[in-house]
Formats: C-alpha cells, structure tokens, sequence
C-alpha cells in the first residue's frame, strides 16, 4: 500500500538548444556511484521506472526535469540496487503517490 503523504511537484523546464551539441551526458562508459542521499528519488509509472529522478526540496516538495512530467505518478525512495540491470521496486512504505494537481511547469 502506499503511504497516505502526497508529495507536491514542481518541473523545471530547460530549453534544448541550450544542448544542441552534446548527444550525451552519459558518455560510453557507465561510471554511475551508489548513493545514499534520502532526499533522491526515482520516478515510476505503474511500478515501471522510467529514468527520472526527483530532489526533494522540503518535506512535501520536489523538483524534476520537465521531461519527467508524464512519469509523475510515483516517487520512490531507498531504492535498492539493480538485479541484472533490472531496476528493483522500492519496499512500499518508501513509496509516495504524487499529487498531479500541484505540478508547476
């Protein structure tokens, strides 16, 4: 079950041309750390996640690229580590429904 909390949204939208050259943030090579930081998570439709995280901001606040907006179901916290490159759901009492009608684009 998903906690009771509704945690408020707001997107942050970046104009593209300011990437016009860059294809990748990434790179070839995938020289991603752990992190322990409470205050990111990840967002999920239906349980799927979909490459878009959020920072937290206060207790019931958070920023996201504006991109993410159609993923803006579910933040998930304390996520654990990948299993064959399969991203694992979060345990549910770190999952938190995220009210639509408080996203500001």
């Amino acid at each position: 079950m998903i906690k009771g909390l509704v945690i408020s949204m707001t997107s942050i939208l970046i104009s593209t041309s300011a990437f016009a050259g860059v294809k990748s943030i990434c790179g070839s090579n995938d020289d991603r750390v752990l992190s322990f930081d409470a205050k990111i998570g990840r967002l999920s439709v239906e349980g799927k996640h979909k490459g878009c995280t959020v920072t937290m901001i206060s207790e019931t606040c958070g920023v996201t690229a504006g991109h993410c907006e159609p993923v803006l179901e579910r933040a998930e916290f304390n996520t654990p580590e990948s299993i064959n490159n399969e991203p694992q759901p979060s345990n549910l009492k770190d999952v938190y429904k995220i009210d639509k009608s408080t996203i500001v684009a």
